[in-house]
């Protein structure tokens, strides 16, 4: 945790992660998807913005920190069962994501995260704009199990969202039979869905289609009911024919700092809109008067820089090797600003 260290006391410092993989590459995150098993109860966190175009299969029980970067999707299932970033969520947790770009499906369960949840599993501080359009006509026994977030939520397992925004669209272009809002569908009764400070604000919606079974609702659709505490949605869901999609949670046109004060700390104002806060979980120490010295790595992770000791600046002709080996420091003019600099600040220690 510290951020700044002094002159004349000794320190060692290490950029420590506690990932078990940094995502840094469109082909780490490859190994990643055709390796899930590998990575369960894992620590896994983004680097950067990523492109997909295929869904992770299989079951993920690990923890997935976003760090405030962006996954665009592009993912069309033509009449597979179900198509998300993910598969299978099982005791698993979600955080600081955001995720963009476009879903065309055919079928059954389409959704932004994850098209089921196996387990315990908790998305938090997460962000999807994704435009979700189906071309499924289901049967009136059929369904589509389609959710901005997350399609299904099967018998006996829970769900645990809070501070998540979805602004993408949701299209049907035939029947959106137990297709709902955030959460698509919960499988049974004993399934539990807990949905706290999120925001559905779509950009559009297309549903026309009653659903036989009257069960399709804006925050969860499903044989459970969702626990909604402090939920809203905006004018675009609101104006869905209620016949169609069942209201729950609160409805408001609030924006900027109003809407801030109803969702609570999670959120803030960033380029005008309010969103959930996502941490990036990268703390760069600040050295003040300090110069590295003997810079040896000694890296143990993947993830380690190094390991180093430093000492203080108290020699001028020290400082002055150190800054010569620098073309771009080398001339007499930068050189004698920064020795009175550095006088200046000897004399403020002595004063």
């Amino acid at each position: 945790d510290l951020t700044s260290i002094e002159a004349g006391k000794p320190y060692i410092v290490k950029w420590a992660d506690d990932a078990d993989l940094v995502i840094r590459t469109a082909d780490d995150w490859n190994t990643f998807a055709s390796n899930v098993g590998n990575y369960q109860n894992k620590i896994v966190k983004l680097a950067t913005d990523l492109s997909v175009s295929s869904m992770v299969g299989g079951t993920f029980n690990g923890t997935l920190d976003g760090c405030g970067h962006t996954i665009t999707l592009s993912l069309s299932s033509g009449s597979t069962e179900q198509i998300a970033l993910f598969n299978t969520l099982g005791n698993a947790t979600i955080k600081n994501l955001k995720i963009a770009g476009t879903i065309t499906f055919g079928k059954h369960r389409p959704a932004s995260i994850a098209s089921y949840i196996a387990g315990t599993t908790t998305i938090m501080n997460c962000w999807s704009s994704v435009a979700i359009t189906s071309n499924y006509n289901p049967s009136s026994a059929d369904w589509v199990d389609g959710g901005a977030f997350v399609a299904r939520v099967n018998s006996g397992t829970t769900l645990n969202m809070s501070d998540c925004l979805f602004t993408g669209s949701i299209t049907y272009t035939a029947k959106n039979n137990q297709g709902g809002g955030m959460v698509g569908w919960t499988q049974g009764s004993n399934s539990t869905a807990n949905l706290t400070h999120c925001l559905f604000a779509p950009s559009s919606m297309t549903m026309t289609a009653t659903d036989p079974k009257s069960k399709t609702y804006v925050f969860v659709s499903g044989e459970a009911r969702g626990n909604l505490v402090e939920c809203y949605y905006n004018s675009v869901a609101n104006n869905v024919n209620s016949s169609v999609l069942k209201k729950e949670g609160t409805y408001t046109t609030a924006t900027g700092n109003d809407l801030l004060a109803l969702l609570g700390s999670g959120w803030e104002i960033s380029d005008g809109n309010v969103v959930p806060k996502m941490n990036d979980n990268i703390v760069n120490p600040v050295f003040s008067n300090v110069l590295i010295s003997d810079a040896t790595a000694n890296i143990s992770t993947d993830h380690a820089n190094f390991i180093g000791s430093y000492a203080p600046i108290t020699d001028t002709d020290l400082l002055l090797d150190a800054v010569k080996a620098e073309d771009k420091y080398n001339n007499a003019a930068w050189l004698l600003k920064y020795q009175i600099e550095s006088m200046l600040d000897i004399y403020k220690r002595l004063m």
